[in-house]
């Protein structure tokens, strides 16, 4: 599955390179021109809102795990459950 997300985001890389854009947001750049205006605003909403959320929810999840194997912390109701 790794190898497939790899092969596809190298790719999705090559392609925005084209456009020669020196700032931020070549790919939404390159899904707006090649594949329209939808699939343009949902690449530029998976970079800038989504991916950071996801990130952090698993890193968060992550560290929960390590606490609760190690037995350093004990997570209160507070925290959500992350299964």
């Amino acid at each position: 599955m790794a190898v497939i997300a790899a092969t596809i985001a190298f790719a999705f890389a090559k392609l925005a390179r084209q456009h020669n854009s020196k700032s931020n947001g070549v790919g939404y750049v390159y899904a707006r021109t090649n594949m329209g205006r939808m699939t343009g605003l949902l690449v530029g909403f998976m970079q800038y809102v989504y991916i950071p959320f996801s990130l952090t929810y698993q890193l968060v999840s992550m560290i929960k795990k390590i606490a609760n194997y190690s037995g350093f912390v004990k997570w209160g109701a507070f925290f959500f459950y992350c299964y």
